[in-house]
């Protein structure tokens, strides 16, 4: 789609649009070909999360709404976003999903009934299993 049909389609301003895809905000949208992926998601510019308890609230609030994640969001390289996700996913709150070339993380059902406690202890007790795993194979060896 174009850049003006993405900007009535999601209810934000051309200019905004325009900004977005130059900062690369929307993954595989290009300002000279006037193109958007009928993919698109507007990103999560709301993200002002600054500690890890707020980055998680943040991203599952973010999925759950529609919204685009990108590490740059968040002021965080791609290797410390990329945990983050993982462990969202291991914790049953988002779902990966790849169109048109592009990742989008889905908010699952589970995450509807997020509130900051419930998403804190899911996180801390997939972290706990990963631990134990690894304490457990280097005992082993």
């Amino acid at each position: 789609m174009t850049i003006e049909q993405f900007s009535s389609l999601k209810n934000v301003k051309i200019q905004t649009v325009r900004k977005w895809v130059k900062e690369g905000l929307i993954p595989k949208a290009d300002i000279e070909k006037n193109f958007v992926p009928d993919s698109a998601r507007c990103p999560f510019t709301n993200a002002r999360a600054k500690n890890t308890k707020a980055i998680y609230i943040s991203m599952v609030k973010a999925a759950y709404n529609k919204k685009h994640i990108l590490p740059v969001l968040y002021g965080i390289c791609d290797d410390e976003f990329d945990g983050y996700v993982h462990r969202l996913i291991q914790a049953g709150f988002l779902e990966k999903r790849i169109r048109d070339g592009v990742v989008y993380y889905d908010a699952t059902i589970k995450a509807g009934e997020i509130n900051q406690r419930f998403i804190l202890e899911a996180i801390k007790a997939v972290s706990r299993g990963v631990s134990e795993g690894i304490a457990s194979a280097v005992l082993n060896s």
